[in-house]
């Protein structure tokens, strides 16, 4: 599980100046969801919800994924994530580091 996904989006976002309902917004998704995701240690949002959100708050999603980065830090590998959805439920399939 990831642990620091709700921190690390409440804190770019706070710092952005965006509210819940605009990131609700940008990510086609609802208010109370977001706020779910940012109070819960263990959010699991789906790879289409936690991909927007990056996009939205223009986060790599190794920094969001990734427990071993703290919350601020900044992230100089990149990292090629291969992921599918199903009935609402994401898997990683294939994850690469680049250096």
């Amino acid at each position: 599980m990831i642990k620091l996904f709700g921190a690390k989006i409440k804190h770019k976002r706070k710092k952005l100046k965006i509210t819940l309902e605009q990131l609700a917004n940008l990510t086609n998704s609802s208010k109370s969801y977001i706020w779910e995701i940012e109070k819960k240690e263990n959010a699991n949002p789906s790879v289409i919800l936690a991909y927007s959100l990056s996009k939205a708050l223009n986060l790599s999603m190794d920094y969001l994924l990734d427990d071993t980065i703290s919350i601020g830090e900044s992230v100089s590998k990149k990292r090629i994530i291969i992921a599918e959805e199903s009935d609402g439920i994401g898997k990683v399939l294939f994850s690469y580091d680049l250096y």
